[in-house]
Protein backbone atom coordinates (compact mmCIF):
# COMPACT_ATOMS: atom_id res chain seq x y z
CA UNK A 1 0.00 0.00 0.00
CA UNK A 2 1.43 3.38 -0.90
CA UNK A 3 0.44 6.09 1.51
CA UNK A 4 0.56 9.63 0.18
CA UNK A 5 -0.04 12.82 2.12
CA UNK A 6 -2.96 13.69 -0.17
CA UNK A 7 -4.90 10.76 1.26
CA UNK A 8 -4.52 8.27 -1.61
CA UNK A 9 -3.42 4.70 -1.13
CA UNK A 10 -2.67 2.17 -3.82
CA UNK A 11 -1.77 -1.48 -3.45
CA UNK A 12 0.52 -3.12 -5.93
CA UNK A 13 3.40 -5.53 -6.13
CA UNK A 14 6.94 -4.29 -6.71
CA UNK A 15 8.30 -4.64 -10.24
CA UNK A 16 10.28 -7.84 -10.45
CA UNK A 17 13.85 -7.41 -11.65
CA UNK A 18 13.89 -3.65 -12.21
CA UNK A 19 16.85 -3.09 -9.88
CA UNK A 20 18.60 -6.16 -11.22
CA UNK A 21 18.10 -5.02 -14.82
CA UNK A 22 19.57 -1.60 -14.03
CA UNK A 23 22.56 -3.17 -12.28
CA UNK A 24 23.11 -5.50 -15.25
CA UNK A 25 23.14 -2.58 -17.71
CA UNK A 26 25.63 -0.67 -15.53
CA UNK A 27 27.93 -3.68 -15.30
CA UNK A 28 27.78 -4.25 -19.07
CA UNK A 29 28.57 -0.61 -19.84
CA UNK A 30 31.41 -0.53 -17.29
CA UNK A 31 32.83 -3.80 -18.66
CA UNK A 32 32.77 -2.52 -22.24
CA UNK A 33 34.37 0.79 -21.31
CA UNK A 34 37.09 -1.01 -19.35
CA UNK A 35 37.72 -3.52 -22.17
CA UNK A 36 38.25 -0.72 -24.69
CA UNK A 37 40.55 1.15 -22.33
CA UNK A 38 38.20 4.11 -21.98
CA UNK A 39 38.08 3.83 -18.19
CA UNK A 40 40.34 2.09 -15.73
CA UNK A 41 39.39 -0.04 -12.78
CA UNK A 42 40.26 1.48 -9.41
CA UNK A 43 40.05 -0.58 -6.25
CA UNK A 44 37.90 1.00 -3.57
CA UNK A 45 39.69 1.65 -0.31
CA UNK A 46 36.55 1.78 1.83
CA UNK A 47 33.41 -0.29 1.94
CA UNK A 48 30.44 1.74 0.70
CA UNK A 49 27.67 2.47 3.17
CA UNK A 50 24.79 0.04 2.63
CA UNK A 51 21.37 1.55 1.88
CA UNK A 52 18.85 2.07 4.64
CA UNK A 53 16.39 -0.80 5.02
CA UNK A 54 12.94 -1.51 6.38
CA UNK A 55 11.81 -4.66 8.15
CA UNK A 56 9.12 -7.00 6.93
CA UNK A 57 7.19 -9.10 9.40
CA UNK A 58 5.63 -12.50 9.88
CA UNK A 59 2.59 -11.23 11.69
CA UNK A 60 1.95 -12.42 15.21
CA UNK A 61 0.40 -9.26 16.63
CA UNK A 62 -3.07 -9.31 18.09
CA UNK A 63 -4.64 -5.85 17.79
CA UNK A 64 -5.03 -2.86 15.52
CA UNK A 65 -3.16 -0.83 18.16
CA UNK A 66 -0.16 -3.20 17.83
CA UNK A 67 -0.13 -2.59 14.08
CA UNK A 68 -0.64 1.15 14.52
CA UNK A 69 2.39 1.22 16.85
CA UNK A 70 4.50 -0.78 14.40
CA UNK A 71 3.58 1.59 11.54
CA UNK A 72 4.03 4.66 13.73
CA UNK A 73 7.51 3.55 14.80
CA UNK A 74 8.51 3.20 11.14
CA UNK A 75 6.94 6.57 10.27
CA UNK A 76 8.92 8.33 13.00
CA UNK A 77 12.15 6.69 11.78
CA UNK A 78 11.37 7.79 8.22
CA UNK A 79 10.62 11.32 9.46
CA UNK A 80 13.99 11.37 11.29
CA UNK A 81 15.74 10.00 8.15
CA UNK A 82 16.78 6.82 9.98
CA UNK A 83 14.84 4.74 7.43
CA UNK A 84 14.39 5.30 3.68
CA UNK A 85 11.91 7.93 2.49
CA UNK A 86 10.40 5.35 0.13
CA UNK A 87 9.79 2.39 2.42
CA UNK A 88 8.58 -1.08 1.45
CA UNK A 89 7.16 -3.38 4.15
CA UNK A 90 5.64 -6.84 3.78
CA UNK A 91 3.20 -8.03 6.42
CA UNK A 92 2.96 -11.82 5.98
CA UNK A 93 -0.20 -13.00 7.71
CA UNK A 94 0.49 -16.71 7.21
CA UNK A 95 -1.28 -19.45 5.31
CA UNK A 96 -4.77 -19.01 3.93
CA UNK A 97 -7.53 -20.93 5.63
CA UNK A 98 -11.27 -21.03 6.10
CA UNK A 99 -12.63 -21.48 9.63
CA UNK A 100 -15.56 -23.71 10.64
CA UNK A 101 -18.00 -20.81 10.07
CA UNK A 102 -16.88 -20.48 6.45
CA UNK A 103 -14.97 -17.24 7.07
CA UNK A 104 -11.79 -16.80 5.04
CA UNK A 105 -8.57 -15.59 6.62
CA UNK A 106 -5.05 -16.70 7.46
CA UNK A 107 -3.33 -18.85 10.07
CA UNK A 108 -0.26 -17.20 11.63
CA UNK A 109 3.06 -18.87 10.88
CA UNK A 110 4.14 -18.77 14.52
CA UNK A 111 2.71 -20.94 17.27
CA UNK A 112 -0.05 -20.66 18.24
CA UNK A 113 -1.33 -20.59 14.67
CA UNK A 114 -3.89 -17.87 15.34
CA UNK A 115 -6.64 -17.52 12.75
CA UNK A 116 -7.38 -13.97 11.60
CA UNK A 117 -10.28 -13.28 9.29
CA UNK A 118 -9.70 -11.28 6.12
CA UNK A 119 -11.72 -8.48 7.73
CA UNK A 120 -9.33 -8.45 10.70
CA UNK A 121 -6.36 -8.47 8.32
CA UNK A 122 -7.84 -5.45 6.50
CA UNK A 123 -8.28 -3.65 9.83
CA UNK A 124 -4.74 -4.45 11.03
CA UNK A 125 -3.17 -3.42 7.70
CA UNK A 126 -5.04 -0.14 7.68
CA UNK A 127 -3.91 0.42 11.28
CA UNK A 128 -0.28 0.02 10.18
CA UNK A 129 -0.79 2.54 7.38
CA UNK A 130 -2.51 5.02 9.69
CA UNK A 131 0.28 4.72 12.26
CA UNK A 132 2.89 5.27 9.55
CA UNK A 133 1.00 8.32 8.28
CA UNK A 134 0.83 9.88 11.72
CA UNK A 135 4.46 9.00 12.49
CA UNK A 136 5.77 10.86 9.44
CA UNK A 137 4.38 14.12 10.83
CA UNK A 138 4.99 17.04 8.48
CA UNK A 139 6.96 14.92 5.97
CA UNK A 140 4.94 15.15 2.77
CA UNK A 141 7.41 13.42 0.44
CA UNK A 142 7.86 9.95 1.95
CA UNK A 143 5.87 6.98 0.68
CA UNK A 144 5.06 3.56 2.05
CA UNK A 145 4.39 0.49 -0.06
CA UNK A 146 2.66 -1.86 2.30
CA UNK A 147 2.38 -5.33 0.84
CA UNK A 148 -0.01 -7.59 2.68
CA UNK A 149 0.92 -11.15 2.02
CA UNK A 150 0.11 -14.75 2.61
CA UNK A 151 2.09 -17.91 2.06
CA UNK A 152 1.46 -21.58 1.35
CA UNK A 153 1.84 -22.79 4.95
CA UNK A 154 -1.93 -23.14 5.37
CA UNK A 155 -4.24 -25.93 4.24
CA UNK A 156 -6.11 -23.83 1.64
CA UNK A 157 -3.94 -22.39 -1.07
CA UNK A 158 -6.15 -22.96 -4.11
CA UNK A 159 -8.04 -20.68 -6.47
CA UNK A 160 -10.88 -19.75 -4.11
CA UNK A 161 -8.40 -18.75 -1.41
CA UNK A 162 -6.56 -16.59 -3.95
CA UNK A 163 -9.77 -14.88 -5.04
CA UNK A 164 -10.73 -14.13 -1.43
CA UNK A 165 -7.24 -12.82 -0.73
CA UNK A 166 -7.33 -10.61 -3.82
CA UNK A 167 -10.60 -9.08 -2.62
CA UNK A 168 -8.97 -8.36 0.76
CA UNK A 169 -6.02 -6.60 -0.91
CA UNK A 170 -8.44 -4.55 -3.02
CA UNK A 171 -10.33 -3.38 0.09
CA UNK A 172 -7.15 -2.28 1.84
CA UNK A 173 -5.98 -0.47 -1.30
CA UNK A 174 -9.14 1.57 -1.50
Amino acid sequence: MRVRRKGKMTVHAPRAGSTLATLGRRLLITSLLTAFGIVGVVAASATPTPPKWTASHYVNLSSRDDFWNLGHDLGVKVYNHDKPQNAVVILDFGGQDQNSNGTWGALAVQTPHTFRSNGTIENFSEGFGQGYWEGTGSDTTSTLRLLIGTNNSGPNDGGTAGQKWGATVDVVGN
